[in-house]
């Protein structure tokens, strides 16, 4: 993944990606991978330039033993339709 992260910010300029890992209390053990972010400079330059408007928002919240949320974006494609 590190590997991944470098090469992304270096072969697309302005792009960024985070990685977040957890940290154990002994100095022996691996750390352990949480999440990873990645934003794409030339697909948010692509967004921002030919986007509709957003026209619906939902999101609901998982049971079981994650307890994640879940969000969706609704809107219209070049034939108006969902």
């Amino acid at each position: 993944m590190w590997n991944y992260a470098a090469t992304l910010k270096k072969y697309n300029l302005g792009s960024s990606c985070t990685i977040m890992v957890q940290q154990n209390a002994q100095p022996d053990d691996l750390s352990h991978f949480q999440r990873m972010y990645v934003r794409i400079e030339s697909i948010t330059k692509g967004f921002l330039t030919g986007y509709k408007k957003i026209i619906g928002i939902d999101g609901c919240f998982l049971k079981g033993p994650y307890g994640r949320q879940l969000s969706s974006v609704i809107r219209g494609d070049g034939n108006d339709n969902m």
